[in-house]
Protein backbone atom coordinates (compact mmCIF):
# COMPACT_ATOMS: atom_id res chain seq x y z
CA UNK A 1 0.00 0.00 0.00
CA UNK A 2 0.75 3.82 -0.15
CA UNK A 3 0.76 4.45 3.32
CA UNK A 4 3.91 5.13 5.28
CA UNK A 5 5.63 2.40 7.22
CA UNK A 6 5.83 3.63 11.00
CA UNK A 7 9.29 2.45 12.46
CA UNK A 8 9.46 1.03 16.53
CA UNK A 9 12.17 2.97 18.10
CA UNK A 10 13.36 -0.98 20.37
CA UNK A 11 16.12 0.18 22.56
CA UNK A 12 19.52 -2.24 22.50
CA UNK A 13 19.46 -4.71 24.96
CA UNK A 14 22.25 -6.87 26.22
CA UNK A 15 22.98 -10.20 24.72
CA UNK A 16 21.72 -12.32 28.00
CA UNK A 17 22.66 -16.24 28.54
CA UNK A 18 19.98 -18.54 27.08
CA UNK A 19 17.02 -19.60 29.21
CA UNK A 20 16.34 -22.86 29.90
CA UNK A 21 13.70 -24.47 27.78
CA UNK A 22 10.95 -26.19 29.62
CA UNK A 23 11.01 -29.67 30.43
CA UNK A 24 8.47 -30.69 28.60
CA UNK A 25 10.62 -30.38 25.39
CA UNK A 26 12.71 -33.28 25.98
CA UNK A 27 10.03 -35.33 27.69
CA UNK A 28 9.95 -39.54 26.87
CA UNK A 29 7.54 -40.17 23.89
CA UNK A 30 5.41 -43.41 24.08
CA UNK A 31 7.78 -44.91 21.58
CA UNK A 32 10.42 -44.59 24.11
CA UNK A 33 12.29 -41.74 22.23
CA UNK A 34 13.67 -38.26 23.43
CA UNK A 35 11.76 -35.39 21.85
CA UNK A 36 14.00 -33.42 20.00
CA UNK A 37 12.01 -29.92 20.93
CA UNK A 38 15.22 -29.09 23.36
CA UNK A 39 18.55 -29.36 20.91
CA UNK A 40 15.62 -27.41 18.54
CA UNK A 41 15.08 -24.76 21.01
CA UNK A 42 19.23 -24.36 21.63
CA UNK A 43 20.18 -24.81 17.83
CA UNK A 44 17.61 -21.83 17.37
CA UNK A 45 18.25 -19.55 20.21
CA UNK A 46 22.06 -19.84 19.39
CA UNK A 47 21.01 -18.76 16.01
CA UNK A 48 18.77 -15.52 16.89
CA UNK A 49 21.82 -15.10 19.06
CA UNK A 50 24.54 -14.99 16.12
CA UNK A 51 22.35 -12.62 14.02
CA UNK A 52 22.11 -10.04 17.36
CA UNK A 53 18.10 -11.09 18.03
CA UNK A 54 17.60 -12.90 20.91
CA UNK A 55 17.20 -10.73 22.96
CA UNK A 56 14.11 -9.26 20.93
CA UNK A 57 12.64 -12.56 20.51
CA UNK A 58 10.79 -14.31 23.91
CA UNK A 59 11.83 -17.43 24.95
CA UNK A 60 8.23 -18.82 24.97
CA UNK A 61 7.76 -17.79 21.33
CA UNK A 62 11.35 -19.95 20.96
CA UNK A 63 9.88 -23.01 22.90
CA UNK A 64 6.69 -22.98 20.49
CA UNK A 65 8.78 -22.96 17.30
CA UNK A 66 11.07 -25.92 19.00
CA UNK A 67 8.15 -27.82 19.76
CA UNK A 68 6.38 -27.31 16.25
CA UNK A 69 9.81 -28.14 14.47
CA UNK A 70 9.91 -31.67 16.66
CA UNK A 71 6.23 -32.72 16.17
CA UNK A 72 6.90 -32.13 12.40
CA UNK A 73 10.10 -34.33 12.37
CA UNK A 74 8.39 -36.58 14.67
CA UNK A 75 5.65 -36.96 12.11
CA UNK A 76 7.76 -37.20 9.21
CA UNK A 77 9.73 -40.06 10.47
CA UNK A 78 6.13 -41.82 11.38
CA UNK A 79 5.09 -42.01 7.80
CA UNK A 80 8.46 -42.66 6.20
CA UNK A 81 8.32 -45.91 8.62
CA UNK A 82 4.62 -46.98 8.39
CA UNK A 83 3.52 -45.38 5.82
CA UNK A 84 0.64 -43.06 5.32
CA UNK A 85 -2.22 -44.63 7.55
CA UNK A 86 -5.32 -43.29 6.16
CA UNK A 87 -7.36 -45.40 3.68
CA UNK A 88 -10.42 -43.81 1.20
CA UNK A 89 -13.48 -44.27 3.15
CA UNK A 90 -15.23 -45.99 0.24
CA UNK A 91 -12.54 -48.11 -2.40
CA UNK A 92 -10.44 -48.90 0.67
CA UNK A 93 -7.05 -47.32 -0.92
CA UNK A 94 -4.21 -45.10 0.28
Amino acid sequence: GGRPLSVLDIPELEGAEMPQPHEFLSATQKDGTQLQAKEIYAETWKWLKDVGVSSKVPSPLIERYAMSCARWIQCEEVTSKLGFLSKHPTTGKP
